[in-house]
């Protein structure tokens, strides 16, 4: 069941708020339906609560299939975790907006290893541009 939630992140901003996800083996059915949750999960999304998780998506093509829904993501509380296969032919992340990944959960490279990140992102060979413009450190 998802819900919107409406609050402010400063006096003058006004985030939607949606629940990203828990886990990074997140994906369930074939790539179509895992994109198509993905773009209800996040479209229109300025606030994730949890990750962002996005992964397995190598038999769509970008054209048709865009990430763009993710770009108005502002802020998110755990991690980022990208992992290919994504989309053939993209080039771009489209986290433009990104400022801040909070890391209040963070993601592993495996079960098998202790190393811990809140920006993870791994076997994206057709990735030229990450897209992270906004992102600060703090």
């Amino acid at each position: 069941m998802s819900h919107t939630i409406y609050f402010f992140i400063s006096e003058l901003t006004v985030a939607e708020v949606c629940n990203g996800e828990v886990s990074t083996n997140a994906k369930s059915g074939n790539d179509i339906d895992y994109y198509n949750s993905l773009k209800k999960m996040y479209t229109n999304c300025t606030y994730v609560y949890n990750n962002v998780v996005i992964h397995g998506l190598g038999n769509l093509d970008a054209e048709q299939y865009p990430l763009d829904f993710l770009k108005d993501i502002k802020e998110v509380s755990g991690f980022v975790h990208v992992r290919g296969p994504l989309p053939r032919g993209l080039k771009k992340l489209p986290f433009e907006s990104l400022l801040i990944i909070r890391g209040d959960q963070l993601s592993k490279y495996s079960d098998d290893s202790d190393a811990q990140y809140s920006l993870f992102v791994y076997n994206s060979n057709e990735i030229t541009n990450l897209g992270f413009t906004s992102l600060r450190g703090e």
